[in-house]
């Protein structure tokens, strides 16, 4: 190939980058561009807290601020005349008798009582997140005279800061 046909197709080469760059600045000129800023994600630190206590009266078994989740909550005990009350986020999520419990346990996921074998009332809650605050109590149904003791007491509560 001859210089001045190299020259020449030089010469287009860059007459066709000009045009490009021409057209883009036309085409840009209704353009907005927007920056949006870089969200930093902080890892989440999780922590686990388990506690198995015997003998149990009535009164505040968990209290809890901040997020997390009650992973498990049970109880076992050797009658039915107890029953809880859950406060989640300020709201009372569950306020209701072992009976009751063993009534809707069949339709709520995260509930389940049961009599075992050896006859013991059982209650099992799992899976309850909270955002801010989380309050379980122990709620006597007994008649007057009498002790509430629940004989078992065991949760597992997953907190995040």
């Amino acid at each position: 190939m001859s210089e001045e046909r190299m020259l020449n197709y030089a010469v287009q080469v860059v007459a066709a980058e000009e045009a490009a760059r021409a057209t883009a600045r036309e085409l840009a000129k209704g353009i907005t561009v927007q920056v949006t800023p870089e969200v930093v994600v902080k890892p989440e630190k999780r922590r686990t807290i388990v506690e198995h206590r015997k003998d149990i009266g009535p009164g505040k078994i968990i209290e809890r601020s901040g997020p997390g989740v009650l992973k498990e909550l049970m109880l076992k005990a050797s009658h039915a005349n107890y029953g809880l009350r859950v406060e989640v986020d300020g709201l009372t999520t569950y306020d209701m008798t072992w009976t009751q419990f063993s009534d809707i346990s069949q339709e709520v996921g995260e509930v389940s009582a049961f009599q075992d074998t050896d006859g013991n009332y059982v209650l099992h809650l799992e899976d309850i997140k909270f955002a801010q605050r989380l309050v379980v109590n122990l709620v006597s149904f007994m008649t007057l005279g009498q002790k509430l003791t629940v004989d078992e007491a065991f949760y597992k509560l997953e907190v995040i800061s």
